[in-house]
């Protein structure tokens, strides 16, 4: 089954001394994993059941099937779908500044799945936002580490590196989520290396 999530932006202001009304921005995306019964995971850009008894995944435009026998189905399909709807409930809560909510969403889909790197970025929004900077760099650090690939975990880290001082180190993160496409990386690199005079 389909994860389908937004993704969650870290509000900034346009500056921390104008104390400005924070911007949310979210991108969409869909994720998949495929797991097997040996405990390793797949990605995949689509995840569906076919005949013969295979489980399809559908990775860069190249399909490849795996025997049912060798997958974890209820993980793959069932589970996955009570952590798409408690990461989508952790998108809702932070859109509307429940931070705790946020955070009780994006922990429970990390119980149910401890690599969606999703969950961990949205929890660590919600930590930076209640000013608990060590847990959303660290959360940051576990999705990054889960998927390195994942540049809203980079803008979110520098936003936690922006809030603690480490404006040095918060430059670097925003500039590495700019240069893997994320548009909010890009404004903020923009916003505290190039500030306006």
């Amino acid at each position: 089954m389909a994860r389908k999530t937004a993704l969650l932006g870290v509000a900034l202001c346009l500056t921390m001394l104008a104390g400005a009304a924070p911007t949310v921005f979210a991108d969409e995306t869909q994720l998949y994993s495929l797991y097997f019964k040996n405990g390793k995971s797949l990605r995949c850009d689509a995840v569906w059941k076919g005949i013969d008894d295979y489980v399809w995944c559908r990775k860069s435009g190249n399909s490849q099937g795996y025997p049912t026998d060798d997958v974890e189905m209820k993980r793959t399909f069932e589970i996955q779908a009570a952590v798409n709807q408690l990461v989508n409930q952790s998108e809702a809560s932070f859109n509307q500044g429940d931070w705790d909510g946020t955070i009780a969403a994006a922990s429970g889909a990390i119980a149910l799945d401890p690599k969606n790197e999703v969950a961990f970025t949205n929890r660590a929004g919600a930590y930076a936002h209640k000013g608990k900077l060590k847990e959303a760099i660290q959360d940051c650090d576990t999705a990054i580490g889960i998927n390195p690939d994942f540049p809203l975990a980079y803008n979110n880290r520098g936003y936690a590196l922006e809030l603690s001082g480490q404006l040095s180190e918060a430059i670097l993160y925003y500039q590495k989520s700019c240069n893997m496409g994320n548009p909010l990386g890009c404004k903020n690199y923009k916003r505290v290396h190039l500030p306006s005079k």
